[in-house]
């Protein structure tokens, strides 16, 4: 049974049983419209399998779908906005959704935990994909991010374990911390010019990722931003990175000189540090580009120990060469000439 409040001579969804199988919502209730459904309506409904929404639904409120772990697909009115706050969330049978082209924001959680989802479109209205959009949507292979989006939250797309590849559009600016943690599966991914930071931890754990293609717009990589992409390789070289002093460890260094270690040589803990793959730079520097972490090239002369996890090593002896600009910082991790 469908229960109506009305407000300001129209009707809104305002609850429903939660054994509820079937639903329909008719387009008006005692002659008048109904036009919106309230928060948390459908709430824990978990027998519930199907639902129609009439076209004269402009608004769904937040948390209104959540725990409909029966729910297999739903089409939303081409009037409605938004997709609000934990719309969708744990909704774990849903398989398919119908968007419309009247939506214009995915907010926080919308399609948390939908682990049966398998592919969505995003229509062109859409400007934001809010944190956590689409955490957790194991079974997602395949999402369309139209040209309108201009921001990706924090963690929007975490542990979506299935998700093989993605195109990020020319108009974002920013991906957020974690947005694609854990994506074990993206093999490749394309950001277009535009994007100007790529925040702390955005594709940690993506170890299938193999090709990342970085625009010259990017000002600034955050910490740990590549951490365990195993398979993200950056044009050979040894590069080391550095405070915006021209610092390390307290200790200050110049370009064109060499340093020899007084001690015994051991890895972390004593001697002049640096790596193979540029892109492990930022496991342990972050920060806007032009300002820092400087990176140099540099050539090891004495005795090397390496680490076991990543391409970080340790010399005795070491010889900074000249500092990368920011182009050539990019033209190294897109594996280019510099």
């Amino acid at each position: 049974m469908i229960k109506y409040k009305l407000i300001n001579n129209e009707y809104e969804v305002n609850g429903c049983e939660t054994d509820a199988i079937n639903v329909i919502i008719p387009k008006t209730h005692l002659g008048k419209k109904i036009t919106s459904i309230d928060n948390y309506s459908f709430y824990n409904c978990t027998s519930l399998t199907n639902i129609s929404i009439p076209a004269s639904v402009k608004s769904i409120g937040y948390n209104t779908f959540e725990n409909c772990t029966s729910l297999t697909s739903i089409t939303i009115p081409n009037r409605v906005t938004s997709i609000d706050n934990y719309s969708f969330y744990n909704c774990t049978s849903l398989t398919s959704i119908s968007i419309p082209d009247s939506v214009k924001s995915i907010g926080y959680m919308a399609f948390e935990n939908c682990t049966s989802l398998t592919n969505i479109i995003i229509p062109a209205s859409v400007k934001s994909l809010d944190d956590y959009s689409f955490s957790n949507c194991t079974s997602l292979t395949r999402i369309t991010i139209p040209d309108s989006v201009k921001s990706i939250g924090y963690r929007a797309f975490c542990n979506c374990t299935s998700l093989t590849s993605i195109t990020i559009p020319n108009r974002v600016t920013r991906i957020d911390n974690g947005a694609f943690c854990n994506c074990t599966s993206l093999t490749s991914i394309t950001i277009p010019d535009g994007i100007e930071s790529i925040d702390n931890y955005s594709f940690c754990n993506c170890a299938s990722l193999t090709n990342i293609s970085i625009p010259a717009s990017v000002k600034s990589i955050g910490d740990s931003a590549f951490w365990n992409c195993t398979s993200l390789i950056a044009k050979s070289g040894n590069y080391k990175a550095f405070n915006n002093d021209m610092r390390c460890r307290e200790f200050q260094y110049e370009e064109g000189k060499t340093y020899t270690l007084d001690g015994t040589l051991k890895l972390c803990k004593k001697g002049f540090h640096y790596v193979t793959n540029l892109y492990e730079v930022f496991n342990y520097y972050s920060g806007k580009l032009q300002e820092g972490p400087i990176i140099c090239e540099v050539e090891p002369l004495g005795n090397i120990e390496k680490n076991n996890e990543d391409s970080k090593c340790c010399t005795d002896k070491i010889k900074i060469g000249r500092r990368l600009s920011t182009q050539e910082i990019i033209n190294v991790l897109n594996k280019k000439e510099i």
